[in-house]
C-alpha cells in the first residue's frame, strides 16, 4: 500500500477535457518553442503525461508548447487541469 499526501487544497484544482479553440494564450516569455515536431511524436505515441494549466476563463497558464504540439496532432480538445482561483 501506498500513502499519499494531498499538496492542493481541496477545490483548487479539477481537471477537464478542453476545446482547444476556447483556450487563450496571452504574453509568453519564452519565444522558441524547441522541436514542436518530435514533441508531437512523442505525445502521439505515449499520449499526453502533463496536462496543460488553465484558469477559469481558459486562458492559458502553462504548457504552450504541449497545446501547439496537440494542434499540430490535429487534437481539437486537450486534456487541462484548471487552476481555480
Amino acid at each position: 500500500m501506498t500513502n499519499t499526501t494531498e499538496v492542493t487544497p481541496p477545490g483548487k484544482l479539477t481537471g477537464a477535457l478542453v476545446p482547444i479553440a476556447s483556450i487563450t494564450v496571452g504574453p509568453r516569455i519564452r519565444q522558441d518553442f524547441g522541436d514542436l515536431d518530435s514533441l508531437a511524436a512523442s505525445i502521439a505515441e505515449l499520449g499526453l503525461l502533463h496536462p496543460i494549466v488553465i484558469d477559469k476563463h481558459h486562458k492559458l497558464l502553462a504548457g504552450e508548447r504541449r497545446l501547439r504540439a496537440a494542434q499540430k496532432l490535429g487534437w481539437t480538445t486537450i486534456p487541462a487541469t484548471i487552476a481555480r482561483t
